[in-house]
C-alpha cells in the first residue's frame, strides 16, 4: 500500500513539473494577481506577466526538433527578440512556446529588425501571446523594386525570412504606426510585419483576436508613405509563402 501511494505521489509530482509555467522574476504568487484584469478565472494556471525585463536564456532545449528551445515566460520571448536583432537568425532551429505569455502592454521590440531577421521554426503549440503593444517598429534600409529603400516593419515578429510560424494565438494587440519619414515603405501585421521567402516560408494555425493597427502618417507637403497592412497575419509577403488554418476571432 505504501509503495502504491509513493508511486502515485511521484506521478503527481512529475505531472506538476511538466504542466507548471514559471512566473516572471518578482511576480506575485497570489491567485489572480499575476494575470491582470483580463486573466479570467482566478483558479486557472497563471500566465507570466511581463515587467519589461529580458531573460538571459531560454527555459531549456538545444534548438533541435526533438528538443526545441523552450519559452515559458515573456522575458524569454524578449530574449528571442534580442538574439535575433543581434544577428542570430535561428535558421534550422526550433523554438517552442510551452506557456501563455502576457506582454502586459509594455512596449514590445519586434523579433527581427530588418537588418537581421528570424529564419527559424516557431511553434506556439496553441499558446497565447496577449496584450501586445507597439508604438515604434523596426526601421531599416532595404532593397525594393521601387526607389523606396527606407523601411519600417512592425508586429510580434518585425521581419522574418524563410521562417515557419505555427499554432500561436494573439489576443489583445494594439500597434500604432507613427513618426514616419517621407518616402518610407511600411509593412505592419499583428503577427509579422515583413515575411520574405527565398525558398519557403509558412504561417499556419494562427488566430488573432481583439487587435488593431492605427496610423498617424505625416501629412506635410511632399511626404509619401507606402503602406501594406494586414491586421491578422503579415503585412508583406513574397512568393513561396503559404498560410494555412489561420483565422481572425
Amino acid at each position: 500500500m505504501k509503495r502504491t501511494v509513493g508511486c502515485l505521489l511521484s506521478v503527481c509530482l512529475v505531472l506538476v513539473l511538466l504542466s507548471g509555467c514559471r512566473r516572471e522574476p518578482g511576480q506575485s504568487g497570489a491567485e489572480g494577481s499575476s494575470a491582470g484584469p483580463d486573466s479570467g478565472q482566478s483558479g486557472a494556471p497563471q500566465t507570466a506577466v511581463w515587467d519589461g525585463s529580458i531573460a538571459g536564456s531560454f527555459a531549456g532545449g538545444d534548438g533541435s526538433e526533438a528538443d526545441p528551445f523552450r519559452i515559458e515566460t515573456a522575458s524569454q520571448l524578449a530574449f528571442l527578440a534580442r538574439e535575433v536583432n543581434g544577428g542570430k537568425d535561428y535558421a534550422g532551429k526550433y523554438v517552442s512556446m510551452v506557456c501563455d505569455v502576457d506582454l502586459n502592454h509594455v512596449e514590445w521590440t519586434p523579433i527581427g529588425n530588418g537588418t537581421h531577421s528570424f529564419s527559424g521554426i516557431f511553434h506556439g503549440n496553441g499558446h497565447t501571446v496577449s496584450n501586445l503593444k507597439m508604438t515604434d517598429g523596426a526601421r531599416f534600409a532595404g532593397e525594393l523594386s521601387s526607389a523606396e529603400t527606407d523601411q519600417y516593419a512592425a508586429g510580434l515578429f518585425g521581419t522574418a525570412r524563410n521562417a515557419v510560424i505555427r499554432n500561436v494565438k494573439i489576443n489583445h494587440a494594439d500597434i500604432v504606426v507613427q513618426n514616419l519619414a517621407a518616402g518610407q515603405f511600411v509593412t505592419v501585421g499583428i503577427l509579422v510585419g515583413d515575411l520574405r521567402a527565398d525558398t519557403y516560408a509558412e504561417i499556419s494555425g494562427v488566430s488573432v483576436a481583439d487587435a488593431s493597427i492605427r496610423n498617424d502618417f505625416p501629412e506635410t507637403k511632399g511626404s509619401c508613405v507606402s503602406a501594406a497592412f494586414a491586421v491578422m497575419y503579415a503585412g508583406r509577403m513574397t512568393p513561396s509563402f503559404r498560410t494555412r488554418k489561420c483565422r481572425r476571432m
